[in-house]
């Protein structure tokens, strides 16, 4: 038996997209929070959330598509 990755403890990736979103939606409305993000795109929530859990042990899509490094 594997034992399970944080990832997996989680609840995977779409848990983790619905945290991500609803972080952001929150942030937009809070008077402190809002300027520092005011610029960040759309899509943005779906790129922390993929770095998030490539770092709890998920699968690779942030390094492979989304990273900002060229390979």
């Amino acid at each position: 038996m594997t034992t399970p990755t944080l990832f997996d403890w989680i609840g995977g990736a779409e848990v983790l997209n619905a945290l991500t979103r609803e972080f952001y939606r929150r942030v937009k409305h809070d008077d402190l929070l809002a300027p520092l993000f005011a610029r960040m795109s759309d899509d943005h929530p779906a790129h922390v959330a993929a770095f998030i859990g490539e770092v709890f042990g998920g699968p690779k899509t942030y390094s492979a598509n989304m990273a900002a490094i060229p390979k």
